[in-house]
């Protein structure tokens, strides 16, 4: 319950910090100079995980129950309005394997990487003897489906997931069996051949909860006080940016991290403390 209330309270602060047929989308072509920029570490999914909906720039992915089992992704595009099975067979039922838009579970999520090129589908292993979650990695219009990474049968996916356009950052956790705590492993895995490397751990009290540059944010709560590292990618070494109250919500974007400071019963101020300077400055002092 803990865990929903944290997450309408984080809703709000964000609130108020921001005071038929068509074609399925064709995979994103890497233009040159996008293909030679290093790509910014980016949250791709909400921070308590992939969620059952994602949006590129030119269209939207909603995974929805399939009537007679298993679950469609389908594809609006902007441009024309139109809704469609991520599929490009015009005589498929769509309600099978032999579907690209089909998944045999009823409920997943769904994410793309920082460059747009792969859509990720979360759900469990497509056999009933297999209960594990897997990544699925398939082009941006549903083709070349794979499994990216498959949990060990103890194995849990959780947390969001980070993205730099070649690898994608996430947590597993493993509950341990003689203190029931769970314990979280960062991973990375590249996109492309799927080689996958632990990088931290950390405990159920701790949370990967955003990046910026090539940082990855880590929110840690002691019971008393809460407190943001930064893990660097290519130094593999952690600082901390970032101690306070824990009556303060916060909430990071980009090089930013938001925090909204209850000054009495019915008010509170709302801050924002940039991560590189170390500067906090006040962005409003009477939020409800």
């Amino acid at each position: 319950m803990k865990r929903y209330q944290i997450a309408g309270m984080l809703c709000l602060l964000f609130s108020l910090l921001l005071c038929a047929c068509s074609a399925p989308p064709e995979p994103a072509a890497s233009e040159p100079e996008q293909a030679a920029a290093e790509i910014s570490l980016t949250p791709v999914t909400p921070f308590l995980g992939a969620d059952n909906a994602t949006a590129s720039k030119s269209g939207f992915y909603r995974l929805t129950p399939n009537p007679q089992k298993g679950s469609n992704i389908v594809y609006i595009d902007y441009a024309t309005k139109a809704a469609v099975y991520l599929c490009s067979r015009p005589e498929c039922q769509h309600n099978d394997e032999t579907c690209p838009s089909w998944f045999p579970f009823a409920v997943g999520g769904l994410f793309l990487d920082a460059k747009n090129e792969h859509l990720f589908c979360v759900g469990s292993a497509d056999s009933e003897q297999e209960q594990t979650e897997v990544i699925w990695k398939m082009d941006a219009n549903g083709e070349n489906r794979e499994k990216f990474y498959t949990c060990s049968p103890s194995e849990n996916l959780i947390d969001m997931v980070v993205s730099d356009g070649s690898s994608l950052y996430f947590a597993t956790g493993v509950v341990d069996k003689e203190t029931w705590k769970l314990k979280k492993t960062l991973k990375q895995v590249n996109i492309e051949s799927g080689e996958a490397v632990d990088l931290m751990t950390y405990q159920d009290t701790e949370w990967l909860f955003g990046a910026f540059d090539d940082e990855l944010l880590v929110l840690f709560f002691d019971g008393e006080s809460r407190r943001y590292d930064a893990y660097s990618l290519k130094t593999k070494t952690s600082r901390t940016v970032l101690t306070y109250d824990m009556n303060v919500l916060s909430r990071p974007s980009g090089d930013s991290i938001y925090l909204m400071q209850p000054l009495t019963d019915s008010t509170a101020e709302v801050l924002k403390f940039n991560i590189k300077t170390g500067e906090t400055v006040s962005l409003c002092k009477d939020a409800p």
